[in-house]
């Protein structure tokens, strides 16, 4: 009988004798691999696995999840309920060897996490929400993108790209001085971009609450739907983030950011032509670049 403080992986390997020798398959690796179910697409897996993609539809429904994506959900929790910290993940990194091959072995797993997040966060991605994001941002009066820790410098680089073609974005969540000033600009014409891992920051939930009861328009970026930050949105995109790294990666956000700014000057007209021509044109007076 299962008990209620039974781990995912614990109540997987409870129910395994009562499966299919197919979805046995599937469990085993699970068990063996939840960071895989965690980072990959369901064809992704199903292919690593050799099995029919439905094979682990019909394991995600005999282990009580709605769907796919929620057994990945619940992967998630179980590699994040481990509670490592980020200085147990280092020494464990370290233990891993010191000669130049164990080097380049985590330099390949690293390598290989990576492109593999990125292929799960485009087979996941909402395009069409990010359609409708997009033209709601590129029509809003103001636009405010929200980070902070972690989210900071991908709200920063968003900015900075986005600045580019659009002279109505604004920074907050980076605590400075005239962060309340920025805040009261918010309105119902306004559009917010909260950008968030998990744990998230609190800043970021904080200032995503109240840009919600100021009526913006909200789009979050996040890595899971379990996010607080998500309740607030209009809509949302999420990030695949595992990796041998001792920190999430930024990779797949960052893929997200640059899709978004690429989606928004397709909508700016003559303005965004305007507006890059400008800045380059002040950048060039200002000697920004080095030129030979």
């Amino acid at each position: 009988m299962e008990s209620t403080d039974q781990t995912f992986l614990q109540i997987v390997a409870a129910r395994l004798p009562d499966l299919s020798p197919q979805l046995q398959r599937a469990a085993d690796y699970l068990l063996e691999h939840p960071d895989e179910i965690a980072m990959h697409s369901l064809r992704g897996v199903a292919q690593g696995i050799g099995v029919p993609p439905p094979t682990l539809t019909r394991l995600a429904k005999a282990l009580d999840c709605r769907d796919y994506e929620d057994l990945r959900n619940r992967c998630r929790d179980e590699i994040r309920n481990r509670n490592i910290s980020l200085a147990d993940k280092i020494a464990a990194l370290q233990k891993g060897g010191g000669t130049d091959d164990a080097k380049q072995a985590f330099a390949v797993r690293h390598a290989k996490a990576t492109v593999a997040n990125i292929e799960s966060t485009l087979a996941d991605l909402d395009l069409e929400a990010l359609r409708r994001a997009s033209d709601r941002i590129a029509a809003s009066d103001r636009v405010f993108v929200c980070g902070a820790l972690s989210g900071a410098v991908l709200a920063d680089y968003l900015i900075y790209i986005a600045s580019m073609s659009f002279a109505n974005w604004h920074r907050i969540g980076a605590s400075d001085m005239n962060e309340a000033a920025r805040i009261a600009k918010v309105d119902d014409k306004s559009c917010v971009i909260s950008i968030g891992f998990t744990p998230p920051a609190t800043r970021t939930v904080e200032l995503t609450r109240l840009c919600k009861e100021k009526k913006a328009y909200i789009l979050v970026m996040t890595d899971r739907a379990s996010n607080p930050i998500v309740p607030f949105a209009d809509e949302a995109v999420y990030a695949a983030t595992q990796s041998p790294q001792f920190f999430p990666t930024h990779m797949s956000f960052i893929l997200l950011i640059e899709i978004l700014a690429g989606m928004l000057a397709r909508r700016g007209g003559d303005k965004a032509i305007d507006r890059a021509k400008e800045i380059a044109a002040t950048k060039l007076a200002l000697g920004e670049h080095y030129i030979r």
